[in-house]
């Protein structure tokens, strides 16, 4: 339509002009930012892609039953208390995992595992859906220690299954190891309170 006004009177040759001139010059403005868009896109992909793959190494310790949950909440207690004495603060990464609904108006479940690390060698996975809640681990719970919480196909996996998956049970150690480690990264960094003073 431009270039047919175009060639029809001098006014709406001006007319037409402006607009055409408009017309390129927010198209090279969106096509700039486009590309500026991918570029720094790509960017990001790129940078996420070297980055390592945090994943826990260590002895993954799986409580299912009454029982086990008992007593491994137990040894991390003790754990617990003998770097109490060693260290002057002890911080555990910790983590939950639930059968996720994908229902519309329908709540996920309760809360069907546990996650608590405290070192690089062990990281604890209480099966809560099974066993329910001990008495030590309630204690454990309970404790004023920091912890840290987090907070796919994995993710939103069934985590109230009768015994959980060895991926589960990898990604379940590395969620709480992660936590672990954020806080012993944070801790190195400066003090800014500290500093300014």
């Amino acid at each position: 339509m431009h270039l047919w006004l175009f060639g029809m009177h001098n006014k709406l040759h001006k007319f037409a002009w402006i607009d055409l001139t408009d017309f390129f010059f927010y198209f090279f403005l969106f096509f700039y930012f486009f590309i500026f868009w991918v570029k720094k896109m790509n960017e990001l992909v790129m940078s996420r892609a070297r980055l390592p793959k945090l994943a826990f190494r260590g002895r993954v310790i799986y409580s299912r039953t009454k029982d086990e949950v008992e007593k491994s909440a137990a040894e991390l207690l003790h754990v617990i208390e003998e770097k109490t004495r060693q260290e002057e603060s002890v911080a555990l990464g910790f983590d939950t995992e639930w059968k996720p609904s994908f229902v519309k108006g329908v709540s996920p479940g309760k809360a069907a595992v546990i996650q608590i690390c405290g070192d690089m060698d062990n990281c604890y996975v209480f099966h809560i859906f099974h066993s329910g809640i001990s008495q030590s681990l309630q204690l454990l719970l309970e404790n004023s220690t920091p912890k840290l919480a987090k907070g796919n196909y994995i993710r939103l996996g069934d985590w109230e299954t009768t015994s959980l998956s060895k991926e589960q049970l990898n990604y379940a150690a590395t969620d709480a190891y992660t936590s672990w480690q954020l806080y012993h990264e944070l801790k190195k960094l400066p003090d800014v309170d500290k500093e300014s003073n």
